[in-house]
């Protein structure tokens, strides 16, 4: 078959496999009696899938029908397919995908789309691309730590799509010590560089060189605490714990307010910021 086909319930629906838009019906309803279904542990074949004869790289062991990560993530795999080139593909209750190569018994662990279940924050910018972030102090109200699988050092904590091409690219905590904890509570794009509101400061990175840097409470920001922000007027303006701050976008330095207009401020928690060409909004 030329289309990728699902199945849901008695219903079939076909996708461009490379586009992965859907398809008209009656543009590739010739295909359905020659479709290869997958063996899904729900699904038409219903075959009992096992994975216990492979082996995996990494801190992972193989069970019967999942895989385990010595921190404690469980993956269960749910489906099974073999392409044409005898490649074998399973899929995971846990969104990832594993594959062996054909006459292989070695799994590799593949990301496709998010890493992370979570998404607190979403941003488009003009390049097209879509930024996602995860804020577990905003779910939760707990800070993330770099242990266990789902805040680990070797996980994503930023995942940016390239929607013309579905191109993914994903930004590990491990690449600078600069990053201390992986919540993202905003996201701003000015030029080639992106800028991360977190609960430990001002993480900003020049996507030429993939280079990260970070302005916090000792570089002169009220609060490490950065819950929003805004570029108004040549300057990054920053909604924190401690009311608001000016960031120089030239030099990446915090401007020292000498008309002290955000001075009454500085004690309240301000959330959520807007400007107009007259007026800043702050919640």
């Amino acid at each position: 078959p030329e289309y990728l086909w699902i199945r849901s319930g008695e219903e079939l629906y076909s996708f461009d496999p490379f586009s992965a838009l859907p398809v008209q019906q009656n543009i590739a309803e010739n295909e359905v009696d020659f479709i290869n279904w997958g063996h899904s542990s729900r699904g038409v074949s219903r075959e009992d899938i096992s994975i216990s004869s492979y082996v995996i790289e990494g801190d992972w062991t193989v069970g019967i029908r999942n895989i385990k990560h010595k921190d404690g993530m469980d993956m269960n795999v749910t489906v099974f397919m073999e392409d044409e080139e005898g490649n074998k593909w399973f899929g995971t209750d846990r969104g990832y995908i594993l594959k062996s190569w054909r006459s292989s018994f070695r799994l590799e662990l593949i990301t496709i789309g998010l890493p992370f279940d979570h998404v607190t924050e979403a941003f488009h910018d003009d390049e097209e691309n879509w930024w996602f972030t995860d804020s577990q102090f905003k779910r939760t109200g707990q800070l993330s730590i770099f242990e266990g699988f789902n805040q680990s050092r070797h996980t994503p904590f930023i995942s940016q799509w390239y929607e013309p091409d579905n191109q993914w690219t994903y930004y590990l905590p491990n690449e600078s010590v600069m990053i201390e904890h992986t919540d993202v509570n905003s996201i701003l794009r000015i030029g080639s560089t992106m800028y991360f509101g977190t609960m430990f400061g001002l993480l900003y990175l020049d996507l030429y060189n993939r280079n990260w840097n970070l302005i916090d409470g000792a570089s002169g920001l009220n609060d490490d605490a950065v819950w929003d922000m805004i570029e108004h007027e040549g300057s990054i303006f920053l909604a924190t714990a401690r009311g608001i701050n000016e960031i120089s976008i030239v030099n990446h330095t915090v401007i020292p307010e000498r008309d002290k207009r955000f001075e009454d401020l500085f004690r309240f928690n301000i959330y959520d910021i807007e400007a107009d060409s007259n007026y800043m909004y702050l919640a």
